[in-house]
C-alpha cells in the first residue's frame, strides 16, 4: 500500500478494513472471557477460586528475597539446589497392592539434594569406603617409597663419611661402629620391618629414624664409658696396655677409679 500519489477512497477503504479487524479481536476476547465459569460469585480460572473483593495476587509464602527455585537472591544470590528422586524399580503395585516397603534416604551431593532409596544408599556408601581405602593405600605407599628414598641418600652420606670405621652385621644389616660404640651408623637398607630395640654386644641400642643405632645409656654410665675409653686411647698411644701387669701405682689407681666407677653403673 502506498500513500504517495493514491487514491483517497482506497485509503479510507483500507482504514475500514483495519478497524473491522481490530472491532472483531476485541469482540472474541470479550466473548472468550465470558465463556469462562461463574458459580456462586467467584470466578475459575483453571482450578485456582478467587472471591469477588479479594486479591488476586496471593501474598508469598516465604520471607522477600526468597526465590522458591533459585534460593535466597540477597547476598549470596543465585543459589541453586537440585531435588531428585531416584528410584530402583522397588515399590511398585501388582494387583492394585503394594508389594514393597521401601525406605528412601535424603542424599546430599554437589549437584545438591537427592532423596534415593536405602539400598542405594548403602550401595554408593560401600564404593564410596572403597574408594577412600584405595586412596588411603595409595598414600601411605607414596610414603614408603619417599621413606626409602630418603634413607638411600642417608646411607650413600654415610659411607663416604665412616670409611675409617670398624663394620658389624646385625641381623643381615651393615653398621659402621662411632664414638666407641655408643652409635651404630647403617650403612645397608634394612630388610623389612625392623625392631626397635636391638641387642648387640651384650648392650641395648634404639633404632632411630633414620636407620642409625643409638645406645641406651643413662647420662652418668655414658660418662664414665666415654672416660674410660678416653684414657684407654691415650694410654694406648703412649705403649702402655690396660692388662700388663708392670704399671706403676698412679696408674693402676686411675684404672681402679674407672673401673669401680664402670662397675656401679652396672
Amino acid at each position: 500500500m502506498s500513500t504517495n500519489g493514491g487514491d483517497p477512497t482506497d485509503l479510507k477503504a483500507k482504514y475500514a478494513e483495519i478497524a473491522a479487524l481490530k472491532k472483531s479481536i476485541e469482540e472474541k476476547k470479550a466473548i472468550r472471557n465470558a465463556s469462562l465459569n461463574t458459580k456462586d460469585g467467584k470466578k475459575t480460572i483453571g482450578t485456582n477460586y478467587i472471591n469477588k473483593g479479594q486479591n488476586q495476587y496471593k501474598p508469598r509464602p516465604y520471607s522477600p528475597g526468597f526465590n522458591y527455585y533459585k534460593g535466597f537472591t540477597g547476598n549470596r544470590g543465585n543459589y541453586h539446589r537440585n531435588m531428585t528422586v531416584v528410584f530402583n524399580g522397588q515399590g511398585q503395585y501388582e494387583n492394585n497392592t503394594e508389594t514393597s516397603d521401601t525406605k528412601y534416604v535424603s542424599s546430599i551431593s554437589k549437584s545438591g539434594m537427592s532423596l534415593v532409596t536405602s539400598d542405594i544408599y548403602k550401595q554408593d556408601q560401600s564404593k564410596l569406603q572403597q574408594l577412600n581405602e584405595e586412596i588411603k593405600n595409595k598414600k601411605l605407599e607414596a610414603a614408603k617409597a619417599r621413606r626409602i628414598k630418603a634413607l638411600e641418600n642417608i646411607i650413600l652420606k654415610n659411607r663416604m663419611s665412616t670409611d675409617g670405621c670398624d663394620r658389624v652385621k646385625i641381623d643381615g644389616d651393615i653398621f659402621a661402629v662411632s664414638n666407641h660404640g655408643d652409635k651404630l651408623i647403617a650403612l645397608s637398607l634394612p630388610k623389612g620391618d625392623r625392631p626397635k630395640v636391638v641387642v648387640w654386644n651384650g648392650e641395648n641400642y634404639i633404632r632411630k629414624s633414620n636407620g642409625n643405632l643409638k645406645r641406651s645409656v643413662s647420662l652418668r654410665r655414658r660418662y664414665v664409658l666415654h672416660l674410660f675409653a678416653f684414657l684407654e686411647y691415650h694410654l694406648t698411644i703412649i705403649g702402655i696396655q690396660s692388662s700388663t701387669v708392670d704399671i706403676s701405682r698412679e696408674q693402676v689407681s686411675i684404672f681402679g677409679i674407672v673401673q669401680d666407677l664402670y662397675s656401679e653403673c652396672y
